[in-house]
């Protein structure tokens, strides 16, 4: 299972994913949106910053699915690579995301809240889905 990484394009992955995410909650305007914009937070600029922990890509890899570059089955496929004790798996796995996120960012730019790609999004119930990190069984 990933302990960290050291490559620093992956690194700088894990910050732009927090980074992202953090824009994304902190506009929701819910009780739910700021908790979870609190954990981006942390994670973004807080005492987290720096740490990776796999909800950081299990919240991007929903957000590709939601925008059509993964279906389900390869998502499980590469959950399985982050849950690997085999760090080069680890590292496929985390290029992937690397790779899939620069095409969505490509074809869709970075969330804003005046970009209407992101209209469709229901963070809470589209990306941040707690039957995810059970079924995913991975911390």
């Amino acid at each position: 299972m990933v302990k960290g990484f050291k490559d620093k394009k992956i690194k700088n992955l894990i910050a732009d994913i927090c980074e992202e995410h953090f824009k994304l909650c902190s506009e929701l305007e819910t009780y739910v949106g700021s908790n979870l914009a609190y954990l981006w937070y942390m994670y973004h600029s807080g005492t987290k910053k720096g740490d990776f922990k796999p909800f950081i890509f299990l919240a991007e890899i929903n957000l590709l699915i939601n925008f059509n570059y993964l279906n389900e089955k390869s998502k499980d496929n590469i959950i399985s690579m982050l849950k690997s004790e085999d760090e080069d798996n680890n590292y496929l796995a985390a290029i992937s995301i690397l790779e899939l996120r620069k095409q969505r960012i490509k074809d869709c730019n970075l969330y804003t809240k005046e970009n209407k790609f992101y209209d469709h999004i229901k963070y809470d119930k589209d990306i941040i889905k707690l039957e995810d990190f059970h079924k995913s069984k991975i911390d």
